[in-house]
């Protein structure tokens, strides 16, 4: 079985246009379908009613969004039991130090990028040591 087979994208974006280009970038990337939340809320909801809580998941997560923000999304999702199986990659607009600095210290976060991101920021961010193996075998080629 292909390690495709076990991982999941989940984009947590509230501007859908943005979330459907970086769906469309994720897709040009690797081999993926990924889930399109519009805030934190719908994500969280999303990962607690998944069959199997062991699956890991990347999740391209903004940190301004209505309802439940990044921030406190981040702040519950540590307390669920699945958390170990979730990798989040911050992608905002928000070009402050202080929020990159809080986002890194969290220990689900391994990675911050600003806002917008290319083709290139995807590759970049299947290369993360933590996640790479779950995704090597699913990299498509540039084109």
């Amino acid at each position: 079985m292909s390690k495709l087979k076990t991982a999941e994208v989940v984009i947590a974006e509230d501007d859908l246009i943005i979330a459907r280009l970086e769906q469309y970038s994720l897709q040009k990337t690797v081999h993926c379908t990924p889930v399109i939340c519009k805030n934190g809320k719908e994500a969280i909801k999303y990962l607690d009613k998944r069959k199997d809580p062991d699956t890991p998941v990347l999740l391209i997560l903004d940190l301004n969004m209505p309802v439940l923000d990044g921030w406190d999304f981040l702040g519950i999702l540590e307390s669920k039991p699945y958390s170990k199986n979730i990798f989040v990659v911050v992608v905002t607009s928000s070009i402050f130090q202080e929020d990159q600095k809080r986002a890194l210290n969290n220990p689900q976060v391994i990675g911050y990028f600003v806002k917008p991101l290319f083709r290139d920021h995807f590759k970049q961010i299947f290369e993360l040591p933590q996640i790479n193996h779950l995704f090597a075998d699913s990299i498509l080629p540039h084109t």
